[in-house]
């Protein structure tokens, strides 16, 4: 008898298995909890998939995520505050009056606050502005750094250009060489959003870069003025966390 039952007990054991393996188990609400003792582990194969539905929890000790296995976010955006930007030379905070040379704060399009450059009449004009930038905390080492401004050009003029350079400040207080390969990039009369490429290969959290942001512009004769209106500058990042 004690032949025959081991057969017995060993296809009904390979059964449960086989149930097992496509079967869906349901702990009742308020019921037991089942628990991997230490040492243990949940193990999802290729092709799996952990379903935590709304309204569920999954409960993680503190640091048990590192950042660098967090999905990457691509091309985040961290605007940059009209306020953050100074006179180059003289890194003197910015005024609501147009000198030549600098950018100023100013009123654009309806009722926005922006930056203006100095209004040009039948002449070439030149503005520069500048801010330091903290590269974060979140930053996916050595990936993209792009610098995007939205502006436009509020006359026709001779080729209105904006340019970016973006120089890492060292421990000693020099700057680099600039960072940006994309070229000055032409104006409309039409607000467009341009965008400038950062070389990254050596860029780290924590590091500061300087960017300097520069309008060109010659006002053609003719009666009518020009000057360039930014409505924002943004530094975009590939981030974790």
């Amino acid at each position: 008898m004690k032949k025959k039952l081991i057969p017995v007990f060993l296809i009904c054991l390979l059964c449960f298995a086989a149930f097992a393996q496509n079967t869906l188990v349901y702990l009742e609400q308020g019921g037991a909890k089942q628990v991997i003792a230490s040492g243990g582990e949940v193990e999802v194969q290729s092709g799996g998939t952990l379903d935590v539905q709304s309204g569920s929890t999954i409960n993680l000790p503190t640091g048990s995520v590192a950042r660098a296995d967090l999905i990457q976010d691509a091309n985040a955006a961290y605007d940059v505050p009209i306020e953050s930007f100074h006179t180059v030379p003289g890194a003197a905070p910015l005024s609501a009056s147009t000198n030549t040379g600098d950018f100023s704060y100013g009123v654009i399009g309806t009722g926005v606050l922006g930056l203006t450059t100095f209004v040009a009449d039948n002449a070439q004009e030149t503005s520069v502005g500048a801010f330091r930038f903290a590269i974060p905390p979140e930053y996916d080492a050595a990936e993209t750094v792009q610098i995007k401004v939205t502006c436009k050009i509020t006359n026709t003029a001779t080729t209105p250009t904006i340019d970016f350079t973006a120089q890492e400040i060292s421990a000693t207080a020099t700057l680099g060489s600039d960072l940006v390969t994309t070229a000055a990039q032409t104006v409309t009369t039409s607000f467009v959003t341009y965008t400038f490429a950062v070389t990254s290969t050596d860029l780290v959290a924590g590091d500061i870069l300087q960017i300097a942001m520069t309008a060109d512009m010659t006002d053609p004769a003719g009666g009518t003025t020009s000057a360039f209106q930014v409505r924002n500058v943004q530094v975009t990042l590939d981030v974790k966390g």
